[in-house]
């Protein structure tokens, strides 16, 4: 008796320890490398559904490079093509159908404690400001 006691607490104890592992797991926090693809991630979300240039006329929206400039800072670079030339929402406007290659440069950074992520700045070709829909230069 005292030996199938010993081993169902033995039992116990190993189910438990996996247990909290796995919790541990689950509750880690990201990889610097998961930090970083996910910055990419919503950079380009942040692109597709908010920047005025490329939601007019973009297209083959691509990262070229992510870079960590401080803990949980990044700043990502996009190439992008319109199909024409000019920023930001060109409707109303005499437009040349011409394929425009773009970059953009997105700052974007995270809060640890909350895991959400700002757009701190978003510049096309450095002269439009995407966030503020205007051009740099006038």
């Amino acid at each position: 008796m005292n030996k199938n006691i010993l081993i169902s607490i033995i039992t116990v104890i190993i189910i438990a320890a996996a247990v909290i592992a796995a919790l541990k797991l689950i509750d880690a926090p990201p990889t610097p490398e998961e930090l970083k693809e996910e910055a990419a991630e919503e950079a380009q979300s942040w692109i597709e559904n908010n920047s005025p240039t490329y939601k007019f006329d973009g297209m083959n929206l691509e990262l070229t490079e992510i870079t960590e400039v401080d803990n949980g800072k990044f700043i990502a670079v996009f190439e992008f093509d319109s199909r024409q030339a000019g920023y930001g929402d060109r409707t109303g406007q005499m437009l040349a159908q011409v394929i425009t290659p773009h970059e953009i440069v997105i700052s974007i950074e995270t809060a640890r404690e909350t895991g959400e992520w700002k757009i701190t700045s978003a510049v096309t070709d450095g002269v439009y400001d995407e966030k503020a829909a205007e051009r740099l230069d006038e």
